[in-house]
């Protein structure tokens, strides 16, 4: 593999050294083989135990037959299910990449992450190489191989297919216009309860400009407060004069 590799990165050798070329594939080499073991091998048998549960009719027919509730969110066997079945396509696409390894490097991985003992424990790699006919060294250099591409392949499920992106653009553009739409929901309702608080003031102030104007002490006022008057202590002593003033 990573003779491919090199072979791949031959049109950057003047811009990389032979030794910077190697240790970049080393890193990516160890990045594949955690992805491996620790995204999806390690937790293979609660995926498969998970996955399991999309063989009840009575769980996934809550995805499509159960309605949402007024808030838009589902019940806790509807997520169950939907859990159920992203992990039966992980399981799946599991399945598809290790029968895609090598004869040898498959049969390394399935008995070391995908079988288990009387005690439901791990194989150990000594058991393992023996039943393969492998020395040690052998069995470690092909068990690093067969992390390495199987955690290259199993990393191309992070990637959605063009038809998938497509509905996730269009599924984020129906919750960008949902949150769009309730927040003008949520700015009318301020607006509605402002002018609850603002209508009784605004009334009053109304009614008070009325009874001046009824009782001719609006003119009166604006004769006192006119341009002349630009004084505010001398427009009040104004008013006590005239008899506006306590």
């Amino acid at each position: 593999m990573k003779e491919k590799q090199l072979g791949f990165y031959k049109d950057t050798s003047k811009l990389f050294t032979e030794e910077e070329l190697q240790l970049y594939l080393a890193n990516d080499e160890k990045f594949y083989k955690k992805h491996a073991e620790k995204d999806w091998l390690e937790p293979y048998h609660n995926i498969k135990m998970l996955a399991e549960a999309t063989q009840l009719p009575s769980l996934t027919s809550f995805i499509s037959d159960t309605p949402r509730g007024s808030n838009g969110n589902r019940s806790e066997t509807e997520e169950y299910a939907l859990k159920s079945v992203i992990a039966q396509e992980r399981l799946d696409f599991l399945h598809e990449s290790i029968n895609r390894l090598p004869n040898e490097l498959r049969e390394i991985i399935k008995k070391k992450f995908l079988t288990r003992n009387e005690a439901g424990k791990r194989y150990s790699n000594t058991y393992i190489a023996d039943v393969l006919g492998l020395s040690h060294a052998t069995f470690y250099r092909l068990q690093n191989q067969a992390l390495s591409e199987l955690g290259a392949m199993l990393y191309q499920y992070n990637f959605k297919s063009e038809e998938e992106w497509k509905e996730w653009l269009i599924m984020m553009a129906i919750d960008f216009v949902k949150s769009f739409l309730n927040g003008i929901k949520e700015l009318s309702i301020l607006a509605l309860q402002g002018v609850i608080y603002i209508a009784p003031k605004l009334l009053l102030f109304f009614l008070f400009m009325i009874f001046l104007t009824v009782t001719g002490l609006f003119d009166e006022i604006l004769k006192v407060i006119s341009l002349e008057w630009i004084n505010i202590d001398e427009a009040r002593e104004k008013m006590h004069l005239r008899g506006f003033g306590g």
